[in-house]
């Protein structure tokens, strides 16, 4: 009862592509980097510090123009849809990277498997966004 409250209470302020592009963002910095990184010491597993700061810098967005702290007008899709977009292509630079190792003989590592996910997420929010009127 208290998640659907709470989640009733967040549809309110956010569309359903903010919420999606915003949950993509937290998985990477929650999940991949605090977590996996920093509690339990899988270095391996980080996601590069620029996908980090996208991630910081689209939650960041998603506060500002939601707390009616700044309107960033016409430009808050694009915004928003670009960071997503960022971050997807970063985590498939990363996932061919992974494979061109496999390919020259490396062991199989899935540690960005999390950061992954979360940049899939970011990138289907971002579309959301983009889709949705304003």
């Amino acid at each position: 009862a208290a998640v659907d409250k709470a989640f009733g209470r967040l549809r309110e302020l956010l569309t359903v592509g903010e919420i999606v592009a915003g949950l993509g963002a937290a998985i990477i910095l929650i999940v991949a980097w605090a977590t996996f990184g920093f509690l339990f010491g899988h270095e391996g597993t980080w996601p590069s510090q620029l996908v980090l700061l996208l991630s910081v810098g689209l939650l960041a967005i998603l506060v500002v123009q939601n707390g009616k702290i700044h309107d960033f007008g016409p430009n808050y899709r694009l915004l928003v849809t670009g960071l997503c977009l960022a971050l997807g292509f970063l985590a498939a630079v990363s996932v061919l990277a992974m494979i061109r190792s496999l390919v020259d003989g490396a062991r199989l590592d899935i540690g960005g498997l999390t950061w992954w996910a979360g940049a899939v997420v970011a990138v289907l929010g971002g579309w959301m966004v983009w889709r949705e009127p304003r």
